[in-house]
């Protein structure tokens, strides 16, 4: 009997409970008086009460979708239903100047906010409206923006949108080689912010090729300038003149193109015809050596030694240039072993090497 006398008790205070935490949503029309005194000075305010209608925290109507009049009508409590076409999230749009394209299923006052820079402010789009479609102007680079939508009765809706500007074109700077010979080795400069796409094009007018680079391989950065450097085989076009340009994209689809440069391609090393005998020391130990050449190259540039029993040494030339593919000539060096590296070059920076090596008496 005790136990059922605590069962009764229990059961009558939660329902005492129950009752007591029942809260309404209700609305009050433009001029009505809070219970707090306050005046609804809108064409609709939200208050959260007891069930009694005594106001209290507006937190205990978080889960009430619809509020109710002071008569028991229930007023829309249902959000707009939005759509926004533009800007497309993780968009990408080549001016500042971007369409704000916005829909929703019952009219609403339409506000957006920049999430970077915004400094909590909302900015009014339309007031009333269902549809608002008309171009906004938004910052270079990232942009992330919340889009909300309020109708007449305090429901809102909000649509977050993250997307790039990239109006400014992409610009090459500098492009090497710009005259004479190619060997294979292009570099180029540019300005962007944001690039997508560099490839180098070279070739004839019947044959041309194209070798994309990695920009984050390829290129460093420096001061607001990138530097890229590529390296391609010629072979195909040895003895020949090509054209070569670069082509530079950015994010929104801009393109640069550097200017065209014809250069003539060198791949063939330098041929020395008497490797074994292109040098004689004159008198056995004599400080004179005479050496001559014979080279078969087209575009010959150099004969250049360096002696590596040099206090100082630094490459020296012996000749530039050839008669009848000839190059003839003698020098002098100081008593003591040499160790001799010989460089024959071309205009195009081929280059063969040999080694000598000899006795000058005391």
């Amino acid at each position: 009997m005790k136990y059922k006398k605590i069962i009764s008790i229990t059961l009558v205070f939660l329902s005492l409970l129950s009752i007591a935490s029942a809260y309404r949503l209700v609305c009050l029309g433009y001029g009505e008086p809070y219970p707090t005194g306050r005046i609804c000075y809108h064409d609709i305010c939200q208050i959260c009460t007891t069930d009694n209608y005594a106001q209290t925290a507006d937190y205990h109507c978080d889960n009430i979708r619809a509020c109710e009049l002071l008569n028991g009508t229930n007023v829309d409590g249902k959000a707009p239903n939005i759509t926004v076409k533009s800007p497309v999230n993780n968009g990408v749009y080549g001016s500042t100047s971007v369409l704000f394209d916005v829909k929703s299923d019952e009219p609403c006052t339409l506000y957006y906010i920049d999430n970077i820079d915004g400094r909590g402010r909302w900015k009014r789009a339309c007031s009333d409206c269902g549809e608002y479609s008309r171009n906004r102007r938004f910052e270079e680079g990232l942009n992330d923006i919340t889009i909300k939508c309020v109708d007449d009765n305090g429901n809102k809706a909000e649509v977050r949108r993250v997307f790039r500007v990239d109006s400014k074109e992409p610009k090459i700077t500098k492009t090497e080689p710009k005259s004479g010979f190619a060997d294979g080795v292009f570099q180029v400069q540019f300005t962007e912010e944001n690039p997508t796409s560099l490839v180098l094009n070279y070739g004839t007018y019947s044959v041309t090729r194209k070798k994309p680079l990695n920009i984050s391989r390829d290129c460093y950065e420096d001061k607001g300038k990138s530097y890229c450097d590529i390296t391609v085989n010629l072979k195909e076009f040895d003895g020949k003149e090509i054209e070569y340009w670069f082509e530079l994209k950015d994010l929104a689809d801009n393109m640069a193109s550097s200017k065209h440069i014809n250069l003539l391609v060198d791949t063939t090393l330098p041929v020395l015809n008497n490797p074994t005998s292109f040098w004689q020391q004159e008198t056995g130990d004599s400080r004179y050596i005479q050496f001559k050449f014979n080279i078969t190259e087209k575009n010959f540039d150099e004969v250049t030694y360096y002696d590596n029993s040099d206090s100082n040494p630094r490459w020296r030339r012996l000749c530039g240039r050839l008669k009848d593919g000839i190059c003839e000539t003698k020098k002098s060096f100081r008593e003591g072993n040499h160790v001799i590296d010989v460089q024959i070059s071309d205009e195009a920076g081929n280059a063969i090497a040999k080694r000598i090596s000899f006795l000058v008496a005391s």
